[in-house]
């Protein structure tokens, strides 16, 4: 019997996309791109009826992961014989998360090589928590597939990668450090503070995340008040490859962090990134790692 996790969620993802790209090779990857919750339900009309609802109160306030709003009923269970996926609406990228997550319950539940792989885990909650997990994972990955991140190629980590990929899709700001954390080497984590100056996740490279609640790291907070220094500073020059909205420091005890004046060999890098909204304010996304 196999045994849950992280990586065969990824296995399992992995292997949703290429059932999807195999069932619709000319449109899905771009449908994904371009605009999930009108292209998604016009090229997979033939097997499976989409409609939209409005989200719940609950459903709306929600602030833990995606919170995906909607569900999947499988074909088997429906009387024309496709399947039927409803969508809460909330918001446009957290709406286009939602589709892809519950298409990846349909292929999970239509695709025979999928299935038994659910099915060889070794209990039913085991297999439940699998379910969900590939589902995140199969609509993270398609929303944000590796050919959008070039730095998976050249391991050159800094914030600006988490600002640059969530200007490229169709995701939120949160899906967005959730799956650049997933990307990084061991120990290495993703925050994501609002425009308000209110961290709202931690995402970690071994895939757990911390919501509200969270507070910023001391050594977070003293790479923030530099950064914000170095910002005040209107007429300074900016050495080459130097960005205004980016400041990446070495801190050697996260404990009892400092900033060396000379970097040491080991050390903790932590890198700010500011990332403006289009109408009002501006959020931030810190990485760290070694």
């Amino acid at each position: 019997m196999a045994k849950l996790s992280r990586k065969w969620v990824v296995r399992q993802a992995d292997r949703m996309l290429a059932v999807a790209h195999e069932r619709h090779p000319d449109t899905f990857l771009k449908d994904c791109l371009h605009d999930p919750m009108k292209d998604i339900p016009l090229h997979w009309s033939d097997e499976i009826t989409i409609t939209t609802s409005k989200a719940s109160s609950e459903e709306r306030n929600s602030t833990t992961g995606e919170c995906v709003s909607g569900f999947c009923l499988p074909q088997h269970k429906t009387a024309d014989g496709k399947a039927f996926i409803e969508v809460h609406t909330v918001f446009y990228p957290r709406d286009c998360f939602t589709i892809l997550h519950e298409l990846g319950h349909h292929l999970q539940n239509s695709d025979i090589d999928l299935f038994c792989a659910l099915r060889a885990l070794d209990d039913k909650a085991d297999q439940k928590r699998a379910e969900e997990a590939a589902c995140n994972m199969f609509a993270s990955k398609a929303l944000m597939p590796d050919s959008l991140i070039p730095e998976l190629g050249t391991h050159r980590w800094d914030a600006t990668a988490v600002d640059r990929l969530f200007h490229l899709v169709k995701a939120s700001r949160a899906a967005t450090a959730i799956r650049i954390a997933g990307l990084l080497p061991p120990g290495a984590w993703v925050t994501f503070i609002d425009q308000y100056d209110r961290p709202k996740l931690r995402a970690y490279s071994d895939g757990h995340t911390e919501y509200d609640g969270i507070e910023i790291m001391p050594a977070e907070q003293l790479v923030l008040d530099a950064f914000d220094d170095r910002r005040r500073e209107p007429f300074r020059k900016c050495r080459p490859g130097e960005h205004r909205n980016e400041m990446t420091v070495c801190i050697t005890d996260l404990d009892k962090p400092c900033i060396p004046s000379t970097p040491p060999e080991h050390c903790t890098r932590i890198s700010v990134a500011l990332s403006p909204m289009s109408k009002s304010g501006t959020c931030t996304f810190i990485m760290g790692g070694h």
